[in-house]
């Protein structure tokens, strides 16, 4: 039987889309969940038959791909999936969202199969479609990656002259010693931030082949909510006239930071809801737009910026 807790990913960027680099040096994923592998669609005889027996049933396109998750982390893995959501390179620390696309080549390691059973499942041209950034009241910041792949294979060993390294050991970021702005003004009332940014990847078949092409592409989308305590009429107000504001969220590990900013946010929404006799919570949905001084909608910078 294989066990999560013997679960390993590894993963690579590629230069040539769907091409596993040679003798590539693949760096460890650090992850909280792990569902990457391969779909297929069922393809069923509409012929009536006399018996009322379906009389063929075959598979169809493949759709490779899934999803995973991380904690937010100073990171190899993590930041360079970022750049990849983002559609950039980080520069001196920080990362606008661009017009660069990534692909990566992904393995997973079932440590406790031997060779018999395929214990090394590769993907090729794995690109991120979407990530989901969560973070609570209190407690450690998650993401989620969504992702479309070209191909999947599972197989008796690693690629050839391959490297897998080890995992890196620096502590996720929490929310407790982090930092909130709304409106360029330090703000305490913040309960819960959710901020979910989409590529809108879409796979692409053609006849003659089960494989995707590169999928196309949108635009690149921010959007989310946020939770706080109604202590003030002054965010439901930018809901109601239609303001600009900004969002600036830093977490924090010790001496390592991470934030996010979004210098241009609309909101589209603002009920508040009572539930019970205790506090009242607002909640704020919100779209990002672009930013001309920013040359972008979302900014992320880190520290170290290396």
């Amino acid at each position: 039987m294989s066990n999560g807790s013997q679960h390993a990913a590894y993963a690579i960027e590629e230069v040539t889309y769907a091409v596993t680099p040679t003798t590539p040096t693949m760096f460890a994923i650090r992850h909280t969940d792990f569902d990457l592998g391969m779909d297929k669609d069922t393809l069923q005889s509409a012929e009536i038959r006399a018996d009322r027996n379906v009389s063929d049933l075959r598979l169809g396109q493949n759709k490779c791909g899934g999803s995973f998750g991380m904690e937010v982390l100073n990171d190899l893995g993590f930041e360079n999936f970022m750049a990849a959501v983002f559609g950039n390179a980080w520069s001196t620390g920080t990362l606008v969202n661009g017009l660069t696309r990534k692909s990566f080549s992904i393995l997973r390691h079932f440590g406790d199969l031997d060779s018999g059973n395929k214990p090394y499942h590769l993907l090729t041209g794995v690109e991120f479609g979407s990530c989901d950034l969560k973070i609570p009241t209190g407690g450690i910041a998650t993401v989620s990656f969504d992702t479309i792949a070209k191909t999947y294979v599972p197989g008796a060993t690693a690629p050839a002259s391959s490297t897998l390294s080890a995992p890196t050991t620096t502590g996720p970021m929490d929310s407790f010693t982090g930092v909130v702005q709304e409106g360029g003004a330090t703000i305490g009332v913040i309960t819960e931030a959710n901020v979910k940014f989409d590529n809108g990847l879409d796979r692409r078949f053609v006849i003659g082949s089960k494989d995707t092409l590169r999928p196309s592409q949108k635009k690149f989308t921010v959007s989310g909510s946020i939770s706080c305590y109604y202590e003030s009429a002054t965010m439901l107000d930018k809901f109601l006239n239609g303001t600009d504001s900004s969002l600036s969220i830093q977490l924090a590990n010790g001496a390592e930071t991470f934030q996010l900013d979004l210098p241009k946010v609309k909101y589209t929404g603002g009920r508040v809801s009572v539930k019970d006799d205790g506090p009242i919570v607002i909640s704020l949905p919100f779209t990002a737009v672009y930013d001309g001084t920013t040359a972008g909608s979302a900014k992320l910078t880190r520290n170290p910026t290396t």
